[in-house]
């Protein structure tokens, strides 16, 4: 993700949510969620390994059951 962060380009501040040089697997979906929330008109992309998916599946439940649509890659 942290390399990712280096290659897309960005037209504003406060569109890209890192969690840091120390990872922090499975934070994403959370971040997702809350972006998507607080920006409802802009499309909220989550890139995550599948570590990170292991520790954090069950959000996308709750994604899913409260109809907040974000796209994970």
């Amino acid at each position: 993700v942290s390399f990712a962060g280096r290659l897309i380009e960005r037209d504003a501040p406060g569109l890209w949510i890192d969690p840091g040089p120390f990872g922090c697997l499975g934070s994403g979906p959370g971040y997702a969620m809350a972006a998507k929330l607080a920006r409802p008109d802009r499309q909220v992309i989550l890139l995550s390994g599948d570590g990170a998916f292991g520790f954090a599946a069950m959000e996308f439940d709750t994604m899913v059951r409260h109809h907040i649509p974000v796209v994970c890659v």
